[in-house]
């Protein structure tokens, strides 16, 4: 026994030995250093992050205000109140939780086992920053499982570690996962790629039983994303388009099939558990859940043409095109007979959530957030690693179909069309490619459509020709990473469109496909017998590391500084203090009526019950507030309301102002009647011209115009043109002051024009000048460092 007991010692300490001298060892170490590295770079903020009074404070942002609170209610109470009374008053709202919320509480109530003074404020400040180093873990386990099949071992997890590095730094990740900004980002991203993690292991699991633990385990994980995040919409698709290119290509069978009706169906009796969707939602929302059940009813319908041996009748047809056409007859035949009429309308929705995925909503498109980029914009966010992306997809989708000869550069070609319809065709506002215009949108959803016809077209002549070739085979040996890899980055690519918010989930499709060029290149690099290739792809390959070594570099500089600079600024302290203020000394109850941006500080810093904030429980009243408060045409109009409400204080903040076209557009009827804006302008003392007995003031800045002026017989386009400064001259009499009309210097089409402006309004006065554009100059003071002017 003694010796037995000594050579497993022994055989454990070799074993050991031998493990620090693997690659994996290796491998571990710098995964351990990446993850301290994003740990590092997202806490550089702390000690800033202080009230006026020397507390912990969260960062500037504001929903992470509502589940400090939510979360502080839970600690306190044991469950959210219900109804909220703090939202919608005097109503109030229903109860909020989601695992963001809870993650709070149940990260708060962990760390209080090691000290019991420990701030709530201060769990929440660090729980973003502990999420996001999970989400390195699983996004390095993700492709790593991706690739590994493909590359090997080794390849794999080096593709994985370039993949996770570019995570820790990539600033499109930062601001929803640095330190003092708990949004529901933070846990949704981690939650996310291990749902993505867990179903590729399902896939790739040979024995039935680890395949139904694991796509049971992706169920739950997906489910637990609905409740944490909006993102999860892209585990449903992602799945789902990847289940559907599979099915076509014939490479489900028995145990890919039930994987996916076992994660379909737990997750969605998870979610109806938890209550975050109803069946009908589940089963027909089709930007999500509903096109995963589509895809759940091809397959059954296939099993059931199989069982009744139908698609043996079409015998030039495969049969999953078979099943699948009998699928959107079978789902069209009731809309024909009974509301035949709402076909073109669901036609135009699908062509709308492609085009415009973020929908046209006024209050939706209010939001900075929300705005749906351009190509310029992407390129400014992402700089080299959008062209490293674009050339990493088409080499991922190259290695997924290059054993099928020549049909390979056929689709390739197709392919990498359709890529430049996705991307180009919506480069900038000015471009005739906005993305909007009828060419821009024939060429974009025409791109997509010429790749399907082709790529079915070609599987449709191998399934014809299969005795005379193998190239059906080759399709289905078509590895089912590489089809999950372009089948995420499509979705990414469409999401593109929807707004900047987007950035944050399109960034890890961009860095694993340029992780996969890096080593892919090199692959062919040292493989290659033809030494002209071979010098070619090592030009390539020392290009690409160039590239992303000027990513990582630029990627780290800006995320360093931009965590430095996410802490609460003078706005935020200004705003402390007044709330402050209002908990000494208004009224407990006291409800506020604001534009619903402030909501959330108002009810967590404030303490104090609020009609509008962020998450809009009555939107109608955003459309009262912007209508008859903040542009009503009289008092009575704005006074109505708010007694309606039984309002105590109305809270106007400066920045109002430059909202004004935000909330003027949700105030305005279906004509737009309230839209406007008002443009700031600054003086600028430098340009001051002064004689004897006159001054003129110049103020600069930029506005772009709202409505067509037209002056001297020549149009400034609302949109087009623009003021970008203004003139007023002032006479001096002794000690008297006279103004003179002010001009405003337009610009259109690179030619200026002084435009005579009617009014003035200065020191609760107005002026009448004869002639002018009917708009006015309102003069108010600036305080700066040096005083008033």
């Amino acid at each position: 026994m003694e010796i037995k007991f000594n050579n497993s010692v022994e055989n454990k300490k070799r074993n050991f030995s031998q493990f620090l001298k693997s690659p994996t060892f290796i491998y571990i170490l710098i995964l351990i250093s990446i993850i301290i590295l994003s740990v590092w770079i997202r806490t550089v903020n702390i000690q800033d992050l202080k009230t006026p009074d020397g507390n912990w404070s969260l960062g500037p942002d504001l929903d992470p205000f509502f589940f400090l609170r939510v979360a502080k209610e839970i600690v306190q109470y044991g469950h959210p109140l219900d109804p909220d009374m703090m939202r919608a008053a005097p109503l109030g709202a229903k109860a909020f939780w989601d695992l963001n919320v809870y993650g709070l509480v149940w990260a708060y109530q962990f760390l209080q086992l090691f000290s019991k003074n420990i701030s709530f404020d201060f769990v929440a400040i660090i729980f973003p920053v502990f999420c996001f180093a999970m989400a390195v873990i699983f996004f390095f386990l993700l492709v790593r499982k991706l690739f590994l099949e493909n590359l090997g071992k080794n390849k794999a997890a080096i593709v994985a570690l370039i993949s996770a590095l570019l995570l820790a730094v990539i600033p499109a990740m930062l601001h929803r996962t640095v330190a003092g900004v708990p949004e529901h980002e933070s846990p949704g991203i981690a939650l996310f790629f291990l749902a993505l993690y867990f179903f590729i292991c399902a896939w790739k699991s040979e024995k039935f039983r680890n395949a139904f633990i694991f796509a049971l385990a992706a169920g739950i994980t997906s489910a637990a994303m609905t409740v944490t995040w909006g993102g999860f919409r892209f585990i449903f698709m992602t799945v789902a388009l990847s289940m559907l290119i599979a099915f076509f290509f014939n490479q489900t069978k028995k145990k890919e099939k039930m994987l996916f009706f076992v994660w379909l169906i737990s997750s969605f009796l998870m979610i109806i558990l938890l209550g975050r969707m109803s069946i009908t939602d589940f089963v027909l929302s089709i930007s999500d859940t509903g096109f995963a059940c589509f895809i759940a009813f091809i397959l059954v319908i296939d099993l059931f043409l199989k069982k009744i041996k139908i698609t043996e009748k079409f015998k030039k047809i495969p049969p999953a095109l078979t099943s699948i056409i009998v699928s959107i007859l079978i789902m069209l035949i009731p809309l024909i007979i009974f509301k035949f009429s709402y076909i073109p309308t669901l036609i135009s929705k699908i062509i709308e959530g492609l085009v415009l995925p973020l929908g046209t909503g006024r209050i939706s498109l209010t939001v900075a957030e929300n705005k749906a980029p351009y190509l310029t914009d992407v390129i400014s966010n992402f700089g080299l690693l959008l062209w490293t992306f674009f050339f990493g997809l088409i080499l991922v989708f190259y290695e997924s179909f290059k054993n099928l000869r020549k049909e390979k550069i056929i689709l390739n070609s197709v392919f990498i069309i359709m890529l430049l319809g996705l991307i180009f065709t919506r480069f900038s506002e000015s471009s005739f490619l906005n993305g909007e215009n009828g060419i821009s949108v024939i060429l974009y959803l025409g791109a997509i459509v010429l790749f399907l016809f082709v790529l079915i077209l070609k599987y449709v002549q191998a399934y014809q020709k299969q005795q005379e070739n193998s190239l059906l085979e080759e399709f289905e040996k078509i590895d089912f990473s590489l089809i999950f890899v372009i089948a995420f980055s499509f979705w990414m690519i469409v999401s593109i469109r929807s707004g900047i918010r987007l950035f944050f989930i399109i960034g890890p499709a961009f860095i694993i496909a340029s992780a996969f060029l890096v080593v892919k290149t090199l692959e062919y690099s040292l493989k290659n017998k033809d030494e002209l290739q071979k010098l070619l792809w090592w030009i390539a390959f020392g290009i690409i590391c160039l590239m992303l070594c000027l990513t990582f570099i630029t990627y780290a500089k800006s995320t360093y500084n931009e965590t430095k600079g996410t802490v609460p600024g003078m706005y935020e302290r200004q705003w402390y203090e007044a709330m402050k203020w209002v908990q000494n000394n208004t009224e407990e109850k006291a409800i506020f009526a604001h534009w619903w941006d402030y909501g959330y500080w108002v009810q967590t810093l404030g303490n104090r019950p609020t009609i509008a904030d962020g998450g809009h429980s009555v939107s109608y009243w955003n459309y009262l507030i912007g209508r008859h408060v903040l542009t009503g045409q009289n008092e009575q109009e704005a006074l109505e309301f708010l007694y309606a409400h039984n309002t105590s204080y109305l809270l106007i903040d400066s920045s109002d102002i430059r909202k004004y076209p935000a909330y003027a557009s949700i105030g305005s009827d279906e004509n737009y009647d309230r839209l406007g804006s008002i443009g700031t302008f600054w003086i600028d003392e430098k340009q001051t011209q002064e004689t004897k007995n006159k001054t003129n003031y110049i103020y600069v800045g930029g506005w772009s115009l709202d409505e067509d002026v037209v002056w001297n017989n020549t149009l400034y386009p609302a949109g087009k043109a623009g003021v970008v400064a203004v003139i007023l001259p002032v006479t001096t009499t002794g000690q008297d002051l006279a103004f003179e009309q002010p001009q405003a210097v337009f610009i259109y089409q690179n030619k200026q024009e002084k435009i005579p402006i009617k009014y003035i309004y200065i020191s609760g006065e107005k002026y009448e000048f004869n002639g002018g554009i009917n708009n006015g100059l309102f003069i108010i003071p600036r305080v700066s460092e040096t005083g008033l002017n």
